[in-house]
């Protein structure tokens, strides 16, 4: 595989998936973890969400609270002289651990696990706004 790999890829851009056998990358391969450092560009990245594919399904509750309780921080990251913007994964762990992963010692997020949480958040701040246009003389 490795060998078709060397011989498909193109410009330098990357590997075009697509081009491997007619097929389109998810069929593929399947990565079960990997760890890049630098910057991954991709067009999209997809996750799996069919409710088919889930079990013991329950709405995040407190969502505003937990999106309070986290703070947005920008930094430098260790090896790198560019800013970046995101959450500290320690402050994460505490209000959302299901976006928190531990490996090798280091904890890493799983950003995409937040948009939930996010979303949640937005519909409590909703529903506020709504009991406040009620409420209002």
């Amino acid at each position: 595989m490795r060998a078709k790999l060397l011989t498909v890829d193109g410009s330098g851009s990357g590997i075009d998936a697509d081009l491997l056998d007619g097929s389109h990358a998810s069929a593929f391969a399947l990565l079960s973890g990997a760890t890049f450092s630098g910057v991954v560009t991709a067009p999209n990245f997809v996750s799996s969400s069919d409710a088919r594919l889930k079990s013991d399904i329950a709405p995040i509750a407190d969502a505003l609270a937990k999106v309070q309780a986290l703070t947005g921080v920008t930094f430098t990251m260790a090896g790198s002289d560019a800013r970046q913007m995101g959450l500290i994964a320690q402050e994460v762990q505490s209000v959302a651990p299901e976006a928190v992963v531990e490996a090798e010692g280091i904890l890493r997020l799983a950003y995409g696990n937040l948009v939930g949480l996010l979303v949640e958040a937005i519909k409590d701040l909703a529903q506020e706004v709504d009991q406040l246009k009620r409420s209002a003389p």
